[in-house]
């Protein structure tokens, strides 16, 4: 899904803990109204980085399923993030269970550049979010579904 642009809720990395729930939730629902959302991504609620599961939490706090049809929101996906979703206590939440995959065969190589930009991302070989592993990852994903490559999304919630 393409999507129009982005919006900064301006807390700072790595101390979402430090911020009020309800602030954060806050910002999700203003922001949400606002910008009506098909389909929303989020981290994976499995995690290992503390930010991504009280982003998760906050979120879900606005995408009640009887608040999706009234905020425009068709699909919540949980995306999976390298070296945070497997490093991640699968067992807390059920662990993360593809159930869509997106075929980024045309792309990854766009991907891989836009992941360069982010340096202090990108991890030496051979760790999870060295360029290598990304490669391999899609690739794996796409050969689940018989692509070249793909990216794997959990499903959340969706209305139909």
């Amino acid at each position: 899904y393409p999507f129009a642009g982005t919006e900064w809720l301006e807390f700072q990395t790595t101390r979402l803990d430090m911020v009020p729930m309800n602030d954060l939730i806050d910002r999700f629902r203003e922001v949400v109204s606002q910008v009506r959302p098909e389909v929303v991504y989020l981290p994976s609620p499995c995690d290992v980085h503390s930010d991504h599961r009280l982003v998760f939490d906050a979120a879900m706090a606005v995408m009640k399923p009887f608040y999706l049809r009234s905020l425009g929101i068709r699909r919540v996906l949980a995306c999976e993030i390298p070296s945070e979703t497997d490093a991640g206590p699968a067992a807390a939440r059920g662990g993360f269970t593809p159930q869509v995959l997106s075929d980024i065969s045309g792309t990854l190589e766009r991907k891989l550049a836009i992941m360069k930009l982010f340096e202090s991302e990108v991890q030496a070989e051979p760790l999870p979010r060295s360029l290598s592993a990304i490669r391999a990852l899609a690739r794996h994903r796409g050969a689940t579904a018989g692509m070249e490559y793909a990216e794997a999304f959990m499903v959340v919630r969706e209305v139909c």
